[in-house]
């Protein structure tokens, strides 16, 4: 049985024999891996904060109801974990669940449907502000049937109900939480997950140990410390000389060297997007449509992209992603620059203008390579963009709050296949988390089919709606991000990706 370690994508980790668990008494023979990353979050509530740093990280510590099954395509999307099973009522407005028997929590403490209560109507309580309460948004309420089993009072059925508890949907102990408080939990998280928290340097480092009562079994590996490298070329050096076991994010003008040290390089090709926000909010000049799409066709995709990956990777065009409903169209931003210009000038800037660029170093792979050619291809039209380093979190906080001058480097996964809503609810709907555009129109339209359950209506609308944002440039949309992951020698990498499963942040067990 393998347990979650998650990468950027749906990934598993195994090692070389020895790994069965200790007799009582005898000491730990399971391995102690370590993981460099480009950051580690300052907060690991999953309530609390949604960037895909601590979603990684997350899925080590919390478990969900039901999960997406990582082996899609041999069985079921959905399968059990914190509930044995469910049943969705004939009117789609109800959902019983069965709870797992003997699940503890991190303390040691029993769950119960009042922790499942908690947990869910926490996270979508206004005052929470939980990024990811879109997930379940159509859950009215939790009603507890019995110590083991719960109703989730839903306001109409959706097509994403049970794909979004799935994503969204992280148990926490309800007593726990509250004798802390959130402060007291984001600064020691408790979950029911393979690993617990053990300790966290602020932006340096975040310790877990395995967590030998879990549910599924004592996990594989003793103790995960995940280290916080921004520089790339310092992951690559960490995994080479020993100093880690994995790193994420490797540039692929560093990927001879990874193999020439014998280290194994993977290419996860899966859900994650890569696209730059732009802010309509502060006004001129980038709340102009003809500017937001000089920035899109000045731009040589085909060439920018080979470049940086030494491959082709697929491209976006808009919020979703091909495989999505209402995905997958033939929609493009064609390399015209000489259209680029015509378009500033017709919006009243025909000498250009400036702007910044807010990104994290070293969190994206490529980015080193990536932006300043971005830059340098906006300069050619006039668009001169400042590239704008920024700490992780502080990054991560601009980009929610919208406090940012310009643009900023982002990522988001597609999530599940089912659920179209997701490429569009925290990303460029009116007023969403780390939404800085608004389009009445488009929002009226995904709002028009909140209760839908026809995949046909549902591609009929999400086509038009991916139509609007392409036509508005809500973003400059770029590329389906490749991961790629290096594994020093020695060490044995297992990974098994399906499309299907749509979420980047869930391991194999």
């Amino acid at each position: 049985m393998f347990y979650r370690i998650a990468a950027t994508l749906t990934i598993a980790l195994c090692t070389l024999g020895g790994l069965a668990a200790s007799a009582a008494n005898a000491p730990d023979t399971r391995p102690a891996i370590v993981y460099a990353t480009p950051a580690v979050p300052d907060n690991m509530d999953p309530d609390k904060d949604a960037g895909s740093v601590s979603t990684r990280l997350n899925a080590n510590l919390y478990d969900t109801l039901i999960q997406l099954n990582p082996q899609a395509g041999r069985g079921p999307r959905l399968v059990p974990d914190l509930a044995t099973s469910w049943t969705v009522a004939a009117d789609g407005k109800s959902i019983d669940f069965q709870l797992r028997p003997h699940v503890l929590f991190h303390n040691g403490k029993m769950l119960t449907a009042d922790d499942v209560k908690f947990s869910l109507e926490r996270a979508i309580n206004p005052k929470t502000k939980d990024p990811f309460a879109t997930y379940m948004r159509n859950l009215v309420s939790v009603e507890v049937l019995s110590p083991a089993s719960v109703r989730l009072h839903l306001s109409e059925p959706w097509i994403g109900t049970l794909d979004g508890l799935a994503a969204g949907g992280q148990i926490i102990p309800k007593a726990y939480v509250e004798q802390v408080g959130d402060d007291g939990f984001a600064a020691h998280p408790i979950g029911t997950g393979p690993f617990m928290f053990v300790d966290r340097q602020i932006g340096d480092s975040i310790t877990f140990k395995a967590f030998d009562q879990y549910w599924a079994g004592k996990p594989a590996i003793s103790k995960v410390v995940w280290r916080s490298v921004p520089d790339p070329n310092s992951r690559v050096s960490l995994l080479t000389s020993g100093g880690a076991d994995l790193i994420t994010d490797v540039p692929s003008s560093l990927v001879d060297s990874v193999r020439k040290s014998g280290a194994q390089v993977d290419y996860l090709i899966g859900p994650v997007q890569r696209f730059v926000v732009i802010n309509t909010l502060k006004g001129p000049p980038l709340a102009d449509k003809r500017v937001r799409m000089a920035l899109n066709i000045a731009l040589d995709r085909n060439a920018i992209f080979s470049a940086v990956f030494g491959r082709s990777v697929a491209q976006l065009e808009g919020p979703l992603a091909p495989e999505q409903i209402g995905g997958g169209g033939k929609l493009s931003y064609p390399y015209d620059p000489a259209r680029a210009k015509a378009l500033l000038a017709e919006a009243g800037y025909p000498n250009g203008f400036s702007t910044e660029l807010i990104y994290p170093p070293g969190r994206y792979t490529g980015d080193e390579e990536l932006l300043p050619t971005l830059a340098s291809y906006w300069k050619r039209v006039g668009i001169t963009v400042a590239l704008k380093a920024t700490d992780y979190n502080e990054w991560l906080e601009s980009v929610h709050e919208k406090t940012y001058a310009g643009l900023a480097d982002f990522s988001k996964n597609d999530l599940p296949v089912s659920d179209p809503f997701s490429a569009f609810d925290r990303h460029i709907r009116c007023g969403a988390s780390y939404s800085a555009y608004c389009n009445k129109q488009l929002d009226a339209l995904i709002d028009s089919v909140n209760a839908e359950i026809d995949v046909a209506k549902l591609t009929a609308v999400f086509s038009k709606a991916q139509q609007i944002a392409h036509d508005d440039a809500a973003q400059v949309f770029l590329y389906q991000e490749p991961g790629i992951i290096g594994v020093r020698k020695g060490l044995q990498w297992k990974s098994n990706y399906s499309p299907d499963t749509g979420i980047g942040w869930y391991a194999l067990r």
